[in-house]
């Protein structure tokens, strides 16, 4: 999936072909992420959810830089999300603080 930055590099669901989305079993995404620092929003994560739900697959989240935050910003986790814990699991590492 590309991430763009017209997209504040999150990635647009909607540009995934029909017959990828049906044979994939599984997403992986990292937000906030490294090297462009960016974060996923809750209507991003929402969409990722439905989408998720959709096509029956699990959805990885890698939140390894979540303590890593500025000027009062807190990410959020995929799994605030309503119905993220029925289609995903998310990691975190403490090698990174």
């Amino acid at each position: 999936m590309p991430l763009l930055a017209k997209n504040n590099f999150l990635p647009d669901l909607q540009a995934i072909l029909e017959e990828v989305a049906q044979q994939a079993k599984l997403l992986w995404v990292n937000y906030p992420n490294n090297l462009v620092a960016a974060s996923a929003d809750r209507q991003f994560f929402t969409e990722l959810v439905e989408y998720a739900r959709i096509y029956d697959i699990v959805v990885c989240h890698d939140v390894a830089y979540c303590e890593l935050a500025f000027d009062g910003f807190k990410p959020i986790s995929f799994l605030e999300i309503p119905g993220a814990r029925e289609v995903g699991i998310e990691f975190y590492s403490i090698s990174k603080t």
